[in-house]
């Protein structure tokens, strides 16, 4: 037995105990316990059980837990828990639970609000807390030279998240953010906008697309151009809403430009789907759906220095996160499917530091999901069948900054190719690659080489308003974001500070900003 005791201490103990306490503690054990406490804490433990408290908490255990408390929490659990609190946190588990708890929060109630219990700034605080704490002992077993930690958000979403809620300000300078290739209109090459613009030039043509897709610029212009000369392009919030373009226009030809992940591309398959049932001979369909673990693959196969992953949600939903296994098992990264508002991209980040620590203590990397109020590790097998029957893998698709990616895209199956705008107007459809314009980096930036304030015509010669690259269009582009969330007097470098988020930053002040959610209907 090991005991180290200061003052007014009660302790009893039967075998392989370290108590490490204080003052005025009163702690019974059995076996193999492990217990830090600081302050007026009754702990009952009786097997296997790790815990750390700090001050004024109850908690009863029994088998195989592993708890981290800070400040006037009751907790009581029974078997396989893994709870993690810091305030005012009153929490009742069975079985099997991960709970993650910062304010105020009694975990039995079922009324969540989804917008601002995921936004409080005391919980993003006190997640940052945490996660130095965390960073703190990770920086103790790793070398001085392998710093920062490279966490690379794949989705768009989760930067734009990332930039608005200021989240690097409150973040340790050892944690740095290299943003992903999960923009959707940003990874398409130019050669596939033009061949929307190509297609919409058409007098006989309608073109239906996404609005983020109008701005996009190709090599002879944009859709917003043909549209001002007079071409009939027409966004839409839904691609069902071609289907009502394709009834009032009998007498055009309607091609729905489809873009997105795995994310959007069940709706699109709904969308032929209706097509196919009411008979609808003008509706053709330009697939541009792209898959999100081939880029990844490609991006650490060029020799990344990547950490992990905060994995996208959206395209999660549909996918299932084991889709990720093979990521986390080939690269040893882990990867955390995490939601779109900033506590769950903080708890993703507190989690992607949990799994590091482990690895270099000889753990290995996995994939967890943080977004459980949507994600499953099967996904959604309806949409998944849908997608199966109407799409199959391209053998290649040509990806802006990346290249050539093999099977990392969809494509009309044979048997529909007279719905397939690739197949009907492929004599009209242009097919030389061409290259991004010579002082846009947007492809470097995909690839997590680069961030936007790197490049030369950043906010100067590109801006959202007269972009030349596509990372400056999408509403998910890494550029937008910095362009949109970073104050002016900013610097590239994070020390002594970089000032990201004039929204966030007042928001973990106590200031709150639009209630609107980062993630975009094409987002992953």
């Amino acid at each position: 037995m090991n005991k180290i005791d200061t003052d007014n201490v009660i302790m009893n103990n039967i075998n392989n105990v370290i108590m490490y306490n204080t003052d005025n503690v009163i702690m019974n054990n059995i076996n193999n316990v492990i217990m830090h406490n600081t302050d007026n804490v009754i702990m009952n433990n009786i097997n296997n059980v790790i815990m750390h408290n700090t001050n004024n908490v109850n908690m009863h255990n029994t088998n195989n837990v592993n708890m981290h408390n800070t400040n006037n929490v009751i907790m009581h659990n029974t078997n396989n828990v893994n709870m993690h609190n810091t305030n005012n946190v009153i929490m009742h588990n069975t079985n099997n639970v991960i709970m993650h708890n910062t304010d105020n929060v009694n975990m039995d109630k079922i009324d969540i609000d989804y917008i601002d219990d995921f936004r409080r700034s005391s919980r993003i605080s006190a997640l940052a807390a945490l996660i130095l704490r965390e960073v703190g002992r990770l920086v103790n077993i790793m070398p001085k030279n392998i710093m920062p930690i490279n966490i690379m958000e794949v989705c768009g979403g989760h930067t734009h998240t990332i930039m608005r809620f200021g989240l690097m300000q409150i973040l340790p300078p050892e944690i740095n953010f290299v943003h992903g290739p999960g923009c959707p209109v940003c990874i398409m090459p130019k050669e596939r906008v033009d061949h929307a613009v190509a297609l919409a030039r058409d007098p006989g043509n309608i073109l239906v697309t996404f609005g983020d897709m109008i701005r996009v610029p190709g090599s002879g212009g944009s859709l917003r151009d043909v549209r001002a000369r007079g071409g009939d392009v027409r966004p839409v919030y839904s691609p069902l809403d071609a289907l009502s373009v394709a009834r009032e226009n009998p007498r055009k030809r309607v091609v729905y430009f489809a873009i997105g992940f795995e994310t959007t591309a069940p709706t699109t398959a709904a969308l032929i789907m209706r097509a196919e049932a009411e008979g609808l001979k003008n509706l053709f369909f330009h697939i541009n759906h792209v898959l999100v673990v081939p880029p990844v693959s490609a991006i650490m196969e060029g020799g990344a220095n990547i950490d992990a992953f905060i994995g996208p949600s959206h395209v999660s939903v549909i996918t299932g996160a084991r889709v990720y296994d093979e990521i986390a098992a080939r690269f040893g990264t882990p990867v955390v499917v995490a939601g779109f508002e900033p506590v769950d991209v903080m708890d993703g980040v507190l989690r992607v530091i949990r799994q590091i620590e482990e690895i270099k203590r000889g753990g290995a990397a996995r994939v967890e999901i943080q977004y459980t109020r949507a994600v499953t590790i099967e996904g959604n097998a309806r949409a998944a069948a849908l997608v199966e029957k109407y799409f199959q893998v391209r053998d290649s698709f040509r990806w802006r900054g990346l290249g050539d990616i093999p099977q990392s895209a969809l494509r009309l199956r044979p048997r529909y190719a007279g719905m397939d705008a690739e197949e009907i107007f492929k004599d009209t459809l242009p097919c030389r690659p061409i290259d991004d314009h010579k002082r846009c980096i947007c492809g470097s930036i995909l690839r997590g080489a680069a961030k936007p304030p790197e490049c030369p015509v950043f906010g100067s010669a590109c801006t959202p308003e007269n972009p030349l690259g596509a990372c400056m269009v999408s509403s998910e582009g890494a550029c937008a974001a910095y362009h949109k969330y970073m104050l002016p007097e900013d610097e590239l470098e994070r020390e002594p500070g970089l000032k990201i988020g004039n929204e966030i930053g007042g928001e973990i002040a106590g200031k709150s900003g639009p209630q609107m959610s980062p993630g975009r209907e094409s987002s992953p």
